[in-house]
């Protein structure tokens, strides 16, 4: 994978006021500012930057996972007369669903370990600036243990992202296939 700081780096020139995407996008009534320094921007362009890192491995995972759906599935259902929405609804989204499963549980856990992308926005000074905008537990975590001093409190935040990871595991067992589904 391309390293977090240079695709950051790269979408900061990006969505610069005057900037290529900052200017397409201000003809869909959008602000031409610069992005990541504007408090309700900011957050957007982190998610923009988070997307663009993910929606390919994303799309590998749901293409192997329809891949492994059997052709004799597609083709019973349409001897039984089901029509392209009815196979989609019915074969392969049952198919695919330990892969969504997968994606939104390894999507959530990926999300809330957001640090390199909000560093490299504040440029190492204020993390989560904006105005806060950028702010996510890593960072609120990496404040109170290395710029507060204060590691108790960065110790009590790291269990709780410790317990969320784990909350996100749990329901990925829940919602994930069973054994006898296998």
């Amino acid at each position: 994978m391309t390293s977090t700081v240079a695709i950051t780096t790269i979408f900061m020139q990006l969505f610069v006021k005057g900037g290529p995407a900052a200017t397409g996008l201000a003809a869909f009534g959008l602000p031409n500012s610069t992005w990541y320094a504007d408090p309700g921007l900011a957050l957007a362009f982190l998610v923009i930057v988070y997307v663009y890192m993910f929606v390919g491995l994303y799309i590998v995972i749901f293409v192997g996972g329809i891949e492994t759906i059997p052709d004799f599935l597609y083709e019973a259902a349409s001897m039984d007369g089901a029509g392209v929405l009815r196979r989609f609804w019915h074969v392969t989204l049952p198919g695919i669903r330990p892969f969504a499963v997968f994606v939104v549980v390894a999507g959530v856990i990926q999300a809330v370990q957001i640090f390199d992308q909000a560093y490299v926005i504040s440029g190492g000074t204020v993390l989560g600036s904006p105005a806060g905008a950028t702010s996510t537990i890593v960072v609120f975590i990496y404040q109170q243990a290395f710029r507060l001093n204060a590691l108790g409190y960065a110790s009590a935040a790291t269990v709780v992202l410790l317990v969320l990871v784990l909350v996100a595991g749990i329901v990925s067992r829940r919602l994930g296939p069973k054994e006898e589904d296998v």
